[in-house]
């Protein structure tokens, strides 16, 4: 048992997990690339976000040399 309290996409994966379908063939293929395609897009996200952190941080350098 885990007592952490669960992140934003922790519950998003939750929701796609236990959704309440009758079962089809490729589902569990299906439901991997989706958690897949959800992970891959917080990363992303993560590293756009790192990257404008750095530009603004290189801009204010550039800056307060002039």
């Amino acid at each position: 048992n885990r007592n952490a309290p669960q992140s934003e996409l922790e519950k998003e994966i939750q929701r796609i997990i236990k959704r309440p379908k009758k079962v089809k063939p490729g589902y569990k293929k299906k439901r991997k690339r989706e958690i897949q395609a959800i992970y891959q897009k917080k990363k992303r996200d993560i590293i756009r976000k790192d990257i404008q952190k750095q530009a603004q941080r290189e801009k204010r350098e550039r800056e307060s040399m002039q």
